[in-house]
């Protein structure tokens, strides 16, 4: 396939994307032979993040979006940490999570060190967290539908992280 097929196909697959997530409020992942290793993209951690924030501390229902938000207070930081944490063992750069989130590369780092120190301890707070947003990323970008008849290739994709945050959960 030529660049340019490549390319028209790519706009052609994201319109579709969109005009179905606007008709029915659903997110579509479209994979694609040309693609090595998929990565769920860093506004999806942040819109998962969020309504984990929501439904976990009430308190915090006021905040719509991460970048530009100012709060110090732990039970929001615990969040932000975790979800960089995740998505930086997805395969994001640090910096690319830093600028998605409105800070700088070092946030991200702190907040990656905080956690390996945190599983290191075993502090139940943030494990909990952790535990608390991988079921709900597993809930919103998750690939197994409920009524699935029939199954083409059935044969397992080996991630990493999934693989890790299983390990996690099954511990607690």
């Amino acid at each position: 396939m030529s660049q340019n097929q490549q390319v028209k196909q790519r706009k052609e697959i994201e319109a579709f994307k969109k005009s179905f997530r606007e008709k029915h409020g659903v997110t579509l992942y479209v994979f694609t032979p040309s693609e090595e290793r998929y990565r769920i993209p860093l506004d999806e951690y942040i819109r998962v993040t969020i309504a984990a924030i929501h439904e976990n501390n009430p308190e915090f229902k006021y905040i719509k979006k991460i970048p530009g938000t100012k709060l110090r207070k732990r039970d929001y930081v615990k969040w932000i940490q975790t979800m960089c944490y995740i998505a930086w063992q997805d395969g994001h750069t640090k910096t690319s999570i830093g600028r998605a989130i409105g800070k700088n590369h070092a946030t991200v780092i702190n907040s990656c060190r905080t956690l390996e120190n945190a599983f290191f301890a075993c502090d139940r707070e943030m494990m909990e967290t952790f535990d608390k947003l991988m079921a709900k990323l597993i809930e919103y970008v998750g690939t197994v539908p409920a009524n699935l008849e029939e199954k083409n290739d059935s044969k397992p994709i080996v991630d990493p992280i999934w693989d890790q945050a299983r390990s996690f959960i099954a511990q607690g």
